[in-house]
């Protein structure tokens, strides 16, 4: 426990936070996918030669014997997979409040850290529902609209131009949904800052920072996006490369290691991403005047605290 607590003193709560999203991410993944892993397994897949690969061979006989087989076990589990699923996404708003609270003020310590996250958890909690909501909403206007445009286009346009002009309606509603998760992310950022402003507060000054600052999020999500599908697709590429269906306990394990790896390379991205729109958050100009009026911010766990000047939450 002394050699726990000295590793922890020597550790930011950065750090710290970012492995706490690594555990969280591996340990739900492992949690979510180890039923449905044991009932293929069990199903016989595990003594083939190629295991699981089998499923996926051309004409797909293997997959449709399994699902004719497998077919009420798996929708049970599905079911069972559906509450694990929801119940670690519920939990994991604490290690994603945790990186925000940490990104947002880089001196606190990490014990205060994961208290002000554990506050922020009902607020993290609408937030992720309404992005939720809206995203939905937005790619199913997206489908419905590219369907009417593939159904109505001028009948001049050529087969491909056609594919082309749905698939461009389409990407409109993708768009909008990464619009509306930026939006979010700047709202959790403005949440955890101290003293915690109201919600209203911390939308407008999320608004503020993505019209002033959009150009510069835009081309951040389309980075960071695009290294975790690289970092996701080498993995796959190495992960066949390795080809644990050949006998070896070596293969296996490097795959582990792999997918660990990846893990912790997503976690450090969504990180950097967060310091990115902190940052961006914190020159937005409307969250500074929002909030130097003394009745625009939450006092209550600071109300013995004067108005005045310092209560510029950009200070």
């Amino acid at each position: 426990m002394q050699a726990l607590r000295a590793f922890l003193r020597r550790r930011s709560a950065l750090e710290l936070a970012v492995l706490v999203s690594f555990f969280a991410r591996a340990s739900f993944g492992w949690t979510v996918a180890l039923p449905l892993i044991s009932l293929l397994v069990s199903s016989g897949l595990g003594a083939l030669p190629e295991g699981d690969r089998a499923l996926f061979e051309p004409g797909g006989l293997w997959l449709l014997e399994t699902l004719r087989k497998l077919g009420p076990s798996l929708g049970a589990h599905a079911r069972s997979e559906l509450v694990l699923f929801g119940l670690a996404s519920a939990v994991g708003i604490v290690p994603h409040a945790l990186v925000f609270v940490a990104c947002a003020e880089r001196g606190v310590r990490f014990e205060a850290a994961f208290s002000r996250a554990l506050r922020a958890m009902p607020r993290f909690a609408l937030i992720l529902l309404v992005e939720l909501v809206i995203c939905a909403v937005s790619w199913f206007l997206a489908a419905f609209a590219s369907g009417l445009w593939s159904e109505s286009a001028p009948g001049a346009l050529t087969e491909p131009l056609r594919d082309l002009s749905t698939l461009g309606v389409l990407a409109l509603g993708f768009v909008a949904a990464g619009a509306i998760g930026v939006l979010a992310d700047l709202t959790r950022a403005a949440s955890c800052r101290e003293p915690r402003p109201p919600l209203g507060v911390a939308v407008r000054a999320a608004i503020s920072a993505l019209k002033q600052h959009g150009s510069t999020l835009a081309s951040g999500v389309v980075l960071f996006t695009g290294l975790g599908g690289l970092l996701v697709a080498l993995t796959a590429r190495a992960v066949e490369w390795l080809d644990v269906s050949q006998p070896g306990a070596t293969r296996v394990l490097a795959v582990f290691a792999l997918h660990q790896t990846t893990l912790l390379g997503l976690a450090l991205l969504q990180a950097i991403w967060i310091l990115r729109v902190s940052a961006e958050l914190g020159r937005a100009d409307l969250f500074r005047r929002g909030s130097a009026r003394p009745e625009a911010v939450d006092r209550s766990e600071h109300s013995a605290a004067p108005v005045g000047p310092s209560s510029d939450l950009g200070a």
